[in-house]
């Protein structure tokens, strides 16, 4: 079963969304960070670059775009940076929540826990709307005001990390800590849910799972250090449909939603387990040990596949047969492992029976789905590129937005073949790009650019 019939799986919304040329989630319109349609090859600052604006405040989340709006989240400090001794840490727990064996000992202002500067100041949590035409912005509307009460990492973190998803009549937000909001297409807010909940990330390294939007449910997955669960909420009023709690640390993956033999799952990777839940009741469906620790990367599948990744201790990239029930763990629907050269951060994409990984070094390796042979392994793009933007695809076309300026296109082939370079001088790209009517949307530190 190739991508056509793969995507006949899906829901009606999310068909339609692609065929209308909308990007309405952090991951496209198939939950794979592929779009349907074309994709620009080359531009630079004086050539390409149909509008170019900038974005308040701090976020790394993606633009979600639908009709002639993109939607862009931030969170802007309203009040200027106070230099003060750092506050003692938090007492890390040990306990069902966190992974045996893990180093616990590391505490703020250690290696991986380093401080961003903006802990105890006031925050002003926005949803920005934009003409998607001319770049124009038509309406902001602020969800909450809050003093984050942890910090990030000021190298590659924000107090803004979720992204928004649409369904081209409302638009929903997950501010993690803050709550989740539901506003219409004009600004409007519609409903707010706070869920009672201060998220403790493992070394304060941010919030930053993305809510996902599927047949009328938002689901949201909160795995952290103080009771982890994965919910369902019903997307037009906010109340609760289900609940299950999660025996897992920190992990900032999203939950993927398929379709299996007329059922339809969510698959949500933590460092304990790869498990599936009935999208509808919650139910765990199986389970599967062996994934690595801090899983970042969300899952793709196709074929009867999910592919699940950690690239962080101990990496691991899984090929796991749909159908299994229980728990599945060294058994045959299993089929293949790899440990080398997967992604610590960036989501892997699959294309034709293709999966391709981009590792945060710059290192991009291309697998045959079926077996795991590798097509190739560890191509190097350019030198000193970091990436931390999960690869878009168009056109048979890899979009890879790099923190050093440069956003590189790479042939969806069995062979690496680099495109083209595209340089956008002093910009930085953590936020994943999104494609939409054949034109790319990125959003860097501090702008949101159309590429046309």
């Amino acid at each position: 079963m190739h991508r056509r019939a793969f995507l006949g799986a899906l829901t009606t919304a999310c068909a339609g969304a692609a065929a209308d040329g909308n990007w309405p989630s952090w991951r496209g319109p198939t939950f794979d960070g592929v779009a349907e349609g074309a994709g620009p090859l080359s531009w630079s600052d004086d050539r390409g670059v149909k509008w170019r604006v900038p974005v308040p405040g701090r976020g790394f989340s993606s633009p979600a775009i639908y009709g002639n709006r993109v939607f862009v989240t931030t969170a802007i400090p309203l009040a200027p940076r106070e230099e003060r001794p750092a506050p003692p840490p938090h007492e890390t727990p040990t306990g069902p929540n966190r992974r045996a064996g893990e180093d616990t000992k590391k505490g703020p202002g250690k290696k991986g826990g380093k401080k961003g500067a903006s802990r105890e100041v006031e925050h002003e949590f926005a949803l920005l709307c934009y003409d998607r035409a001319s770049g124009r912005l038509d309406w902001k509307q602020t969800a909450a005001r809050a003093a984050p009460h942890e910090s990030y990492r000021p190298t590659d973190g924000s107090h803004c990390n979720e992204s928004p998803v649409t369904d081209g009549k409302h638009v929903w937000t997950w501010f993690g800590s803050r709550g989740v909001f539901c506003h219409d297409m004009e600004g409007k807010l519609a409903w707010t849910r706070d869920l009672g909940v201060k998220l403790r990330i493992h070394h304060e390294y941010g919030e930053g799972t993305s809510p996902v939007l599927d047949g009328g449910m938002l689901y949201l997955k909160a795995d952290h250090e103080a009771g982890s669960f994965l919910m369902a909420l019903d997307a037009k009023t906010g109340s609760t449909v289900w609940r299950a709690d999660r025996d897992e640390p920190t992990s900032h993956s999203c939950p993927l939603p398929l379709t299996h033999q007329g059922r339809r799952q969510l698959i949500a990777t933590g460092s304990n387990r790869v498990r599936s839940y009935d999208a509808r009741t919650g139910e765990v469906l199986w389970e599967c040990g062996g994934l690595g620790m801090n899983p970042i990367p969300t899952p793709v599948a196709a074929d009867g596949t999910v592919f699940a990744m950690t690239g962080y201790q101990n990496p691991m990239l899984m090929a796991i047969r749909l159908g299994g029930r229980g728990d599945i763990t060294g058994g045959e629907l299993v089929t293949w492992r790899n440990t080398r050269a997967n992604s610590y951060v960036p989501s892997p994409v699959y294309w034709r029976g293709k999966l391709f990984v981009l590792a945060d070094g710059g290192f991009l390796s291309c697998y045959d789905a079926r077996t795991g042979k590798p097509l190739y392994q560890q191509w190097r793009i350019g030198v000193g590129n970091i990436f931390k933007a999960s690869p878009a695809m168009a056109d048979e076309k890899l979009y890879l937005a790099g923190e050093n300026e440069n956003v590189f296109v790479v042939a969806a082939g069995d062979a690496p073949r680099l495109l083209a370079t595209n340089r956008l001088a002093g910009q930085r790209f953590v936020a994943s790009p999104a494609i939409a009517g054949g034109a790319l949307f990125l959003r860097s530190e501090s702008a949101l650019f159309r590429i046309s």
